[in-house]
């Protein structure tokens, strides 16, 4: 197994557990909102979990890029500093997006959105951890890898072992981004995507 798939297993048992808190905590909330109850303590604890997750998954990213560039797991405090507020950041968004997306569910689609949410969040926070790493100590390239295998292939699979310039754009599925997982990507292309990027001197 190399590094990068190991970043990916650790991505997935991060995404596991915190798809198994973020259902409880969901379904509790669905449930208050049904009953016409105060959703505050439910989204208080969402909130949490989702703010812990994207510190723990953030600091994933940013070791594993920073041991490749420098050799060294022990983060400095700018990226402790960025990976609380990439934590703080994504627990308000999953808060907010769990009171307006469970307002209009069924109960059967609540585990589903938890696992979404599960995903995206881990996804998008270890992403964003390699990226600052690599900017923080000063990477020049980036390169397109896999770091677990995808639930279905993408045309986009293509890309991988492409190096280009850190400003540099790719092409995936004619929109020009900044690399897999950019927000300006249809969900289609993001969801359930297991592409990184990795970061060169």
């Amino acid at each position: 197994m190399t590094t990068w798939s190991a970043l990916g297993k650790q991505g997935a048992d991060l995404q596991q557990g915190v798809s198994v808190d973020l259902t409880k905590l969901m379904l509790e909330l669905w449930q208050r909102l049904k009953d016409g109850k105060s959703p505050d303590k439910p989204l208080s604890a969402i909130e949490t979990a989702a703010r812990l997750a994207g510190f723990e998954s953030f600091e994933a990213g940013a070791t594993q890029q920073q041991r490749e560039l420098i050799g060294a797991a022990a983060l400095d405090r700018p990226l402790l500093d960025a990976a609380v507020t990439v934590g703080k950041q994504r627990g308000l968004i999953v808060r907010e997006r769990a009171l307006a997306v469970l307002a209009e569910y069924s109960e059967a689609m609540v585990s589903p959105y938890a696992r979404l949410a599960a995903s995206v969040l881990v996804n998008d926070s270890i992403r964003t951890g390699t990226r600052a790493s690599g900017t923080y100590h000063g990477a020049t390239r980036k390169e397109f890898v896999r770091i677990r295998e995808p639930l279905q292939k993408r045309a986009h699979s293509s890309l991988e072992g492409t190096v280009i310039g850190i400003d540099e754009l790719f092409d995936i599925g004619g929109y020009m981004v900044y690399g897999p997982g950019d927000p300006a990507l249809p969900l289609s292309e993001r969801a359930w995507c297991g592409h990184i990027l990795r970061f060169l001197a």
